[in-house]
Parts: structure tokens; C-alpha cells; sequence
């Protein structure tokens, strides 16, 4: 029957299975419910225990020996430290017990609480000994209870005790003797504090360390000096980390400790110093008149940076002071919340007014606050966020507006990320024509940062708008910015494109084309030129030179001769970038082209391009008297195209007996020619020049005006001897020693210093006049640069110069000179 009973299935399983889950589930209910009893227990037991410590009675002091010993014994212990009728309790309690260890368990119910020691002291007066017998326990609270115990005992034994337990290995202990141990004598005081001295610097526990400060600073005030220089790095971090914020010499400490070479303890020190508050007032506080200071502040600051201590940068928005600014500038670049560079950019860019731009120079009234804008669009480059590159947009487009300088130095710092934030401006840039030609490639990079699939249709929708749509310089920009992209599914738009590029620009197109050179784009090329439209032909021949493709050069030497003068034009250029020698002859035959501006091009073309020999080519054209005047001065115009010195030959040669007609066309021809090889040798003409053609070279050179002086200063500086006097003649005829006169008023001392210098080289009559006059210079070396100078007077070939400066008609001149030589006087004595 029971076989049959087991073979039951209760749907799919048997029923011995079903009963065999059934059991488990009521043993499980079984276990938990006596868990929960035993907890419930348990915490019954703890409640009753805090609730004695609380309200101390005996009657629940008897309960808890009784029923719970090995929870609530040492509660009951601390009970009885100040309730007498509790201590009788528990000493029955313990005359009663058999354990041998009744202390030691007493202790080990305990976790570390503190308790008076004085009062365990009278407690325990019978039992001493058993309590020394704990100071050797292996369990700490053992220990622990003994050392409170114990110091409040004077005796020997129990005083030897403690002081072996100065190593003890629980920290508890340590603490506690380091706070509650009093020295007896003077080599006792001295023994405990080096021990402090010892726990504050090498103890692994912040416990101790922090229990070993305090003791120091209250027992041995006047004492109390840490060398580092003696301290292992590991002592030093122990050292710092105890230091008190309201320290100030603390905080003097740590600023030195910031400056070493060891970054642990370097971050050491900078956090205490940005928790004291220290590295905020050295950021805000910054003095820009106090230059080594300063430089001792960004350094400081920039050591805290290194090691990731960067919240006094948070007083960025508080701060007004324009040193601050830049120093948050340079450390935002690499460091910080990023969020700050808003903060910063809001401050800048009010303060920083209009930026120019020379030579490619960038520039502004203030050199400080030009360097901090710099600053700040570096850290958005670097690390600039959405905010902060909305503002730079912003700034950008209100400098373009104004033609500003600085929308360049924007446009080079816009990040490659936030394209929807840049782009937008951008091509408002590039349609309002609001950045000049000067300054289109640096809106092309800003460009060419961000993927061309976001612009691209913007590019090709303004070049086909045409004329109509777009002005002239928008669609120049557009298409050259389309070349740079060097997208090859673009390439026969681009070709077809090119006559929007004006002729110089078609040239230097070519270096987009390069990427372009294959077999492909060479067919498409050929095609077109043998189109008919002489602008796209034009513009091609320009521009394909540079992809050296050797295929071209058939169709070019054939435009040579071509009906369309531009093509013509084109093809002179295109031939020389080749530089196909045998088709350059031919060329010179453009030289009599019956169309100016493809004589003029020709000229021009040649001239840049021609070796010295074939500039003979241009002397035989202007010296052929049945040659007409319009391709002499084509020629001509060659000639002040060369770099070589052959051309000065050739220009002097005709310029000795010019006709009327040619005369200024030499003169500006020569004007022309700036090389420093050119120049010496246009000086060297000079000497054995007739008063005509000297006068002729003089007026030469002060067409050159400027571009002329920096070379004729780098002759003068190699003292020749035989070519000095020329140069300082012409020097002052193009008016250059009155402007180095003028420089000696300047505020710059280095300027002044580089007039004084050049004026003493020059040596003539008129630089004399300025030298004595900066003879009371307030800048010490102006003054032994003048002296110097006026030592030349001395000599024999100075003796004119001086006569005629004592004699000048202007008082001041006299009156300088005198006293001057009186302390060229002066000086000769004393060397004597």
C-alpha cells in the first residue's frame, strides 16, 4: 500500500516529492523564527545594558552578572567607578567567582571605552598585581585597562610598565599614554618628548600622530621645533598633515614645503594650504608691481596645480585683480574646472581693447592685457567648454565687425569641437564678407577643423549663386576654401570654378591642385583648355604648374600665342613655374605683346624668374634706340623684379644718361631692388657716381623708404670702411637719423639704448647732435653709449664735427655739448 501511496503524482510530480518541499519550507520557517527570537533577545539585552549606563541600579547591575556577564561586564565596571553601592556589587561579584581571570574578563567586554583611571586605580588598590599581569595580555582591552589603571600609580613596577608599553601595538594604548603619561623628572620629560617627537613623526596611526601634537603643544610650548631637513619624506607628510590652520607659522612652513622636489609631500602641503585659505589670498592677492614676487606666486600656485590643487581657483569669480586673471588663464589651460574658463572670459574681454596687427604681429595698447587675452582663448582651445566658446563666438564677431585684429587670434583659437555653436558664425563671416583677404586663411583653418558635410552645400550653393547672389571677395573665398577641403568628387566644379580667382590668386590656387594629380584630373584639365571660354583656360594655365605634370606643358607653350591676352598672360607665369628654358626665350616676345597688361606681366614674370644671363635680354631691349618706349619700360619693370645683382648693373648703366622718359621709370626700378646684396652694391655705385647719377641712386633709395634701412644698418654694423661714408649720407637723406633723433624721447629705455647705439655708428654731424642731447639720459647705459661716442671727437677726423657743434646756432646743442665733454674729460682723468 505504501508502495501504491508513493507512486501518487500530484500533476507532474510524485507526492513523495510534494511532502519533501513541504518539510523543508516549515524547517526553514522553524530556523528563522528562533533567529528572530534570539535577536529579539539580544537586543533586549543591549537595550537593558544602555539603559543601565544610563540610569546606574543595582538591581539591574545584579541582573546583569547574573544573566548577562559576557556582554554587559564592563558596563557594570564602569558603572561602579561612580556608584558605591555598584562597586560593592561587583566586588562580591568577584570574591564570589572561581575565575581565575575575573579581571581579564572583565576587560574583555569592553571595546575601548574610556573610563577614569584614578577612580579604577582605587578600585583595583587591592589587586595590582593582577592588573601589571594584564599589561602582558595578547588582547588589547586587557592591556588597555591596565595602562588606565596603572597611571595612576607611582610605584616603580607599575611605571616601568607603561613605559614599555610606549610600543605598544594597538594604537588605543599609545594614545592613551601619549595623552595621560606625566614624566616625573626633568630626564623623564625629556625622554617623553622625544618619544613625542618620534610618535608625531613616524607613527603609522593618524590617531597617535594627531595625540602626539596635542601633547606637544601643551606640555612643551616653548619647545616644541621640527627640522625637516632631518626628517625622512614619510616624517614630513606626518609633520604637515598636523598642522594647524590657524597657523600663520604653519601656513610659512607648508609654503616652503610646497616648493619641494618630493610631489607627495608637495600635495601635502598644498592641501593644507587650500583648506586654510592660504593659496586663495596668494590668487587673488597676486602683486603685478612685485615682479619677482610675482614670479614667485605663479610658481608656488603652478607647483599646487602640478599636483591636481586647484580649488583656490574657485575665487576666479570674486577676483578683480588682472594678475590673478592671467595667472588663471595659464593654469586653465591644463587644470581646473573647466566651467571657470567662462568665468575668466566674462572678465577679459571687456578689459582688453582694440588689437592690431603689423607684419604679423599682433598687438595692443597694453602688452599685459594683450597677453592675458591670448591666455584666455588658449584655455578654451585647450579645455573650453560649451559656455565658453559661445562667449568666444560672441567676441569674435563683434571684433570682425570692427575689423579687429583679434577676431584672427579667435579664429586660430576656436576648438574643433562645438561645431554647432562655431560653424553658424562662420559662414556669417564668410557671406557678409566681414574678414578682410589679409586674414581669410585664418577663417579657412577655423573651417577646416570641423567636417565638411556641415558646410559643403553652404560652399557650392555661394558659387553658384554667381554675381548676383554674392559679391566678388565672398565667392574668391568660397572657392578657395572648396580647394582646401581636397574633396576629388568636387574636381570638374572646381575646374569650371577657377575664373572667380583673380589672376595672382589663380597662381597660388595651384598648391590645392596638387592633391588632385592624376590620371583623371589631367584628362579633365586637357578637355578644358581646349574649350573655348579664355577665363576658365586662363585661370587653369595659372594655376597647374604646381602638380609638375609635364603633359601640360604643350598647350601651355601654344597659349603663348594665343588670341585671349589673359591667356596669354597666363602662360608666361605657367612656362617660368616650369621653368622650361627653351620656351622662356620664346617668351621675351611678350616683352612688344601689343596689350599693356600682358607686357607689364611679362616684364614681371621675367624679371622674377630670369638667371643673371638671360637679363641681358632685358638690357638689349632698352638699349635698342628702335625699340619703342612702352617695351623699355616693360623692361624695366623686369628689371626691378629681380633678385640679383646683375639688375643693379643693367638699371645704374642706363641710368647715367637717361632720357627724360625713362628716367623715373630707372629710378623707381632701382627703388625696387632691396636685397642686402643689391643694396651694397647700389652703395658701391656710389662711390665713382658722377653728383648726377649719385643724386639719381639717392633718390633711389629714399623711394625704398624703410624696407631700405634695415639693410643699410647691417652694412653699416660690418664697417667698411670705404662704404660708411656713403651710407650715412644716405641715411640722412632719406631722413632715418631724424627718426632715430626722435627715438631718443621714447619711454622705452631699450629703444632708447638701440637709437643711441645706431646714431653713435652713423658718427655725422646731425647724429652728433642727437647723442649730446641724450647725454643726461636717466638710463645708465644710454649715458656710457653717449660717452663712448663722444670719445670718437677726440680724435682727428672728429675734431670738425665738435668745432661745429660748439658752434651750433641752437643754445641747447651748445650748452649739452659742453657738459658732455666734461665727463668724457673727467673720465679720461680718472683712467689715468
Amino acid at each position: 500500500m505504501n508502495s501504491d501511496f508513493l507512486s501518487i503524482r500530484v500533476g507532474n510530480f510524485p507526492v513523495w516529492t510534494i511532502a519533501a518541499a513541504v518539510l523543508a519550507v516549515i524547517v526553514c520557517i522553524v530556523v528563522i523564527f528562533l533567529a528572530m527570537k534570539r535577536r529579539s533577545a539580544e537586543k533586549s539585552v543591549k537595550e537593558r545594558i544602555d539603559s543601565f549606563l544610563r540610569r546606574p541600579a543595582k538591581k539591574t547591575a545584579l541582573w546583569i552578572l547574573e544573566e548577562a556577564p559576557d556582554t554587559g561586564l564592563f558596563s557594570v565596571f564602569l558603572a561602579a567607578l561612580g556608584n558605591e553601592k555598584i562597586a560593592t556589587v561587583l566586588r562580591a561579584w568577584i570574591e564570589a567567582s572561581d575565575d581565575l581571570f575575573v579581571f581579564r574578563r572583565i576587560a574583555l567586554t569592553g571595546r575601548g571605552e574610556s573610563f577614569d583611571g584614578t577612580e579604577a586605580f582605587r578600585f583595583f588598590s587591592q589587586q595590582l598585581d593582577r592588573i601589571r599581569e594584564m599589561t602582558g595580555d595578547p588582547e588589547w582591552p586587557a592591556r588597555y585597562m591596565a595602562v588606565k589603571t596603572l597611571l595612576a600609580d607611582d610605584e616603580e613596577r607599575s611605571r616601568r610598565a607603561l613605559i614599555e608599553l610606549f610600543h605598544d601595538p594597538h594604537p588605543l594604548i599609545r594614545r592613551t599614554l601619549i595623552a595621560e603619561f606625566q614624566p616625573k623628572d626633568d630626564q623623564e620629560k625629556d625622554e617623553f618628548y622625544n618619544r613625542l617627537i618620534v610618535f608625531l613623526t613616524d607613527d603609522t596611526a593618524f590617531e597617535v600622530r594627531s595625540e602626539a601634537k596635542k601633547r606637544l603643544l601643551s606640555s612643551f610650548p616653548d619647545r616644541y621645533v621640527i627640522d625637516f631637513s632631518d626628517l625622512s619624506p614619510a616624517a614630513v607628510l606626518h609633520v604637515v598633515e598636523q598642522f594647524d590652520l590657524s597657523s600663520a607659522e604653519d601656513r610659512k612652513k607648508a609654503f616652503a614645503l610646497l616648493e619641494h622636489k618630493d610631489l607627495e609631500i608637495r600635495f601635502a602641503a598644498a592641501q593644507f594650504l587650500q583648506e586654510s585659505g592660504s593659496l586663495d589670498a596668494l590668487f587673488t592677492e597676486a602683486d603685478g608691481e612685485d615682479v619677482e614676487g610675482l614670479k614667485r606666486v605663479e610658481m608656488l600656485l603652478g607647483n599646487a596645480v602640478e599636483v591636481n590643487v586647484v580649488g583656490f581657483l574657485n575665487s576666479l569669480p570674486s577676483s578683480e585683480s588682472r594678475v590673478s586673471l592671467q595667472i588663471a588663464a595659464d593654469l586653465l589651460q591644463d587644470s581646473g574646472d573647466r566651467g571657470l574658463i567662462a568665468d575668466l572670459l566674462r572678465k577679459v574681454f571687456p578689459l582688453v581693447g582694440a588689437i592690431r596687427e603689423e607684419n604679423g604681429v599682433f598687438r595692443a595698447d597694453d602688452p599685459d592685457l594683450f597677453r592675458l587675452f591670448s591666455s584666455s582663448l588658449t584655455a578654451v582651445w585647450e579645455r573650453g567648454t560649451e559656455s565658453s566658446v559661445s562667449m568666444v563666438v560672441e567676441e569674435l564677431d563683434r571684433r570682425c565687425r570692427l575689423s579687429d585684429a583679434g577676431a584672427i587670434l579667435i579664429l586660430d583659437a576656436l576648438p574643433p569641437g562645438f561645431p554647432h555653436l562655431v560653424l553658424p558664425e562662420l559662414l556669417k563671416i564668410l557671406e557678409e564678407n566681414l574678414c578682410d583677404e589679409k586674414n581669410r586663411n585664418a577663417l579657412h583653418d577655423a573651417f577646416l577643423r570641423y567636417s565638411p558635410s556641415l558646410y559643403l552645400d553652404r560652399l557650392m550653393d555661394i558659387l553658384k549663386s554667381g554675381r548676383e547672389g554674392y559679391v566678388h571677395a565672398v565667392r574668391i573665398s568660397a572657392l578657395v576654401l572648396l580647394g582646401k577641403l581636397k574633396v576629388p568628387y568636387c574636381m570638374q566644379f572646381l575646374l569650371e570654378q577657377m575664373p572667380v580667382l583673380p589672376f595672382d590668386e589663380a597662381r597660388d590656387f595651384s598648391l590645392h591642385l596638387k592633391e588632385y594629380a592624376g590620371t583623371l584630373f589631367q584628362q579633365r584639365v586637357l578637355d578644358t583648355l581646349e574649350k573655348d571660354d579664355g577665363k576658365v583656360r586662363a585661370a587653369l594655365i595659372s594655376a597647374i604648374p604646381a602638380t609638375g605634370v609635364k603633359d601640360f606643358l604643350i598647350p601651355i607653350r601654344d597659349a603663348v600665342g594665343d588670341a585671349d591676352p589673359e591667356v596669354r598672360r597666363a602662360a608666361v607665369w605657367a612656362l617660368l613655374e616650369y621653368g622650361d628654358q627653351k620656351s622662356i626665350k620664346s617668351s621675351f616676345d611678350l616683352l612688344r605683346d601689343p596689350v599693356e597688361r600682358v607686357r607689364m606681366e611679362a616684364a614681371r614674370a621675367l624679371g622674377s624668374k630670369a638667371s643673371d644671363s638671360m637679363l641681358g635680354n632685358f638690357e638689349d631691349l632698352i638699349a635698342d634706340e628702335n625699340e619703342v618706349e612702352s617695351v623699355k619700360l616693360a623692361a624695366i619693370k623686369g628689371l626691378s623684379q629681380s633678385t640679383g645683382q646683375r639688375a643693379v648693373d643693367i638699371l645704374v648703366k642706363f641710368l647715367k644718361d637717361p632720357s627724360d622718359d625713362l628716367a623715373d621709370p630707372l629710378i623707381e626700378a632701382l627703388s625696387k631692388l632691396r636685397e642686402k646684396k643689391q643694396v651694397k652694391q647700389l652703395i658701391e655705385k656710389m662711390k665713382d657716381a658722377g653728383p648726377e647719377l649719385r643724386e639719381r641712386i639717392t633718390v633711389a633709395f629714399g623711394r625704398m623708404g624703410k624696407e631700405a634701412e634695415g639693410p643699410l644698418l647691417a652694412l653699416l654694423s660690418e664697417e667698411i670702411g670705404s662704404l660708411t661714408p656713403l651710407i650715412t649720407e644716405v641715411l640722412e637723406a632719406t631722413g632715418y637719423v631724424e627718426h632715430a633723433i626722435r627715438k631718443l624721447n621714447h619711454r622705452d629705455p631699450r629703444v632708447r639704448r638701440e637709437a643711441a647705439e645706431t646714431l653713435s655708428k652713423i658718427g655725422t654731424l646731425a647724429a652728433f647732435r642727437g647723442i649730446v642731447l641724450a647725454g643726461r639720459d636717466p638710463d645708465q647705459e644710454v649715458r656710457v653709449m653717449v660717452t663712448k661716442a663722444l670719445e670718437k671727437l677726440g680724435t682727428e677726423s672728429g675734431r670738425e664735427i665738435l668745432e661745429a657743434l660748439k658752434e651750433d646756432p641752437d643754445k641747447k646743442i651748445r650748452k649739452y655739448t659742453l657738459w658732455a665733454l666734461e665727463r668724457v674729460e673727467a673720465r679720461s682723468g680718472d683712467a689715468k
